[in-house]
């Protein structure tokens, strides 16, 4: 790739008229185009795989803050039922212990 990238820039720097660059052998020139154009393109395709993975990485975890905010309706439900036994169940222990008292 450095090849390409250096072909590139002695040709454009041959276009623009510095007189120390011998003329560019235009395969080399092709060349550099076409594995340059490649690149590019893989480098978009990489870009926008990236780009659907994110999105879809977004979604899961906004699947999971809904399941995590659920998860934590259900466990103040199962901590409010817990008091409430826990406060029924003292209630019994106590007529138990003490039955004339109540």
């Amino acid at each position: 790739m450095t090849n390409h990238i250096q072909t590139l820039k002695r040709f454009n720097a041959w276009c623009r008229g510095e007189e120390t660059i011998e003329v560019p052998n235009p395969e080399e020139i092709g060349q550099a185009i076409d594995r340059l154009i490649y690149a590019t393109e893989e480098i978009q395709r990489d870009r926008d795989d990236w780009r659907a993975e994110a999105e879809m990485r977004s979604k899961e975890i906004e699947i999971w803050k809904r399941e995590c905010q659920m998860l934590r309706h259900e466990l103040k439900k199962a901590d409010q039922a817990l008091e409430q036994n826990v406060a029924i169940f003292n209630r019994f222990r106590e007529q138990i212990i003490n039955p004339g008292l109540n």
